[in-house]
């Protein structure tokens, strides 16, 4: 048997990761058919990668297993723990898919619940997690008899076992599909049954999510759409384009709402540039980051003239809980700047983190207007725009308390550069 559980198809420079992640006696990749073809044929998704990832689940050798001869199979906590480590150190990817067929769907879910567990080591791969698909995985269990419940995994599988039946509630005492919800983790989930599926019966897959859609297919045929017109290819581009950022957005609305996800995701840095920042939710969105967790350093380069009263009300607020002067947390978190040589660089829009950037551009939709943006998600891309806020602020008057930011008058008018 070759030890090779995992192929990659990577496009080049993509922050995207679509990760499929087989079941019971699966393969890496026969369990997918045409699957990660399709993907890679469709060019709305384009910005994805095409990660299948796989792990010993042998229907024969558990049955005939002697202690200290040949290899032991792993257990499904133990695998939910090896897919954590692979994704932790397969690249430098922003956003993951994760697209899981039976059993596994139930390790992904362990690996996510026990991500969340008080006594986890603090990591970002929830963060990176934009959102889950599960397809025939019998959150409810299924009928297992007694012979084979000798099999660890047909075990784990068992409607009456502890296994399924604490992850089902785990999961739902920790998990929402909800964003509105509170006290809870947000991770967007669709599930899907299969139409002729005669091993996991639908209420088993929709047990402990709000709802489940059915898909064409047996219980292995409803993973191997055989055109991008099946049901359930077509699910999974819907779910992959609504949770990850396209390169280039439109629409205000869409803007604020990147540059908030961009400013919740963060986990070690927040910069900014441009005068102009009004919206509030935008604005109390930094401070509510910037508060709670007080490791996190905020850059601000102001780029001419404060625009907006809304801007310098924020910047007075930071102050209030910040200061630049101080090393409680081992480094400074506050760097506030004034860049004023607009001629050598005029006024750019950023609003980044360190695994993701967004610039607005000229605008698509009329002057004056801030609805067009990109995003930019490549590492390297990303840490050059971070030297840049850097470099501008290095070439600013530094404003190192709340004094020289209530100094500052407003200029809603000037446009002079």
């Amino acid at each position: 048997m070759s030890d090779k559980r995992q192929k990659l198809w990577a496009r080049g420079g993509n922050g995207t990761a679509i990760v499929f992640v087989h079941g019971f006696i699966g393969d890496y990749l026969e369990t997918w058919g045409a699957f990660p073809q399709l993907v890679q044929q469709d060019s709305t998704l384009n910005h994805c990668d095409i990660i299948c990832w796989g792990y010993p689940s042998n229907l024969i050798w558990p049955f005939f297993h002697l202690p200290y001869v040949g290899r032991r199979l792993p257990t499904l906590p133990e695998v939910a723990r090896a897919l954590r480590t692979y994704l932790m150190t397969s690249g430098d990817y922003v956003d993951l898919v994760l697209v899981a067929h039976s059993m596994g769907g139930l390790v992904v879910q362990k690996m996510i619940v026990d991500s969340l567990l008080p006594t986890a080591p603090k990591h970002e791969i929830l963060d990176r997690i934009c959102c889950v698909l599960c397809f025939a995985t019998p959150a409810e269990g299924v009928v297992v008899n007694r012979i084979a419940k000798l099999h660890p995994h047909l075990k784990a599988l068992a409607a009456s076992d502890d296994f399924v039946t604490t992850l089902r509630d785990e999961w739902k005492a920790r998990v929402t599909e909800d964003p509105k919800a509170s006290g809870l983790t947000y991770i967007p989930c669709a599930v899907v049954a299969g139409l002729e599926d005669n091993v996991v019966p639908y209420d088993s897959v929709k047990s402990a999510f709000h709802q489940a859609e059915t898909a064409p297919g047996s219980h292995t045929g409803v993973v191997k759409p055989h055109s991008r017109d099946h049901t359930s290819f077509q699910i999974l581009k819907r779910e992959v384009r609504r949770h990850t950022w396209p390169e280039l957005i439109k629409g205000s609305d869409q803007v604020i709402a990147a540059t908030c996800d961009i400013v919740r995701r963060a986990t070690d840095v927040i910069y900014v540039t441009g005068s102009r920042s009004r919206d509030p939710k935008y604005l109390r969105t930094i401070e509510d980051m910037l508060q709670a967790d007080p490791h996190l350093v905020y850059w601000r380069v102001l780029m001419g003239p404060i625009r907006r009263q809304e801007l310098k009300d924020h910047l007075m607020r930071v102050f209030q809980f910040r200061d630049p002067k101080k090393r409680d947390q081992g480094r400074q978190t506050l760097y506030v700047g004034l860049f004023k040589d607009l001629a050598a660089q005029p006024e750019v829009f950023l609003s980044g983190n360190e695994r993701r950037c967004l610039a607005l551009l000229p605008p698509l939709d009329g002057v004056g207007q801030y609805g067009t943006a990109r995003i930019f998600t490549r590492s390297e891309d990303v840490a050059s725009y971070h030297a840049l806020v850097r470099d501008l602020y290095g070439r600013s008057t530094h404003l190192d308390d709340a004094s020289a930011i209530a100094a500052l008058a407003v200029d809603p008018l000037s446009v002079s550069l």
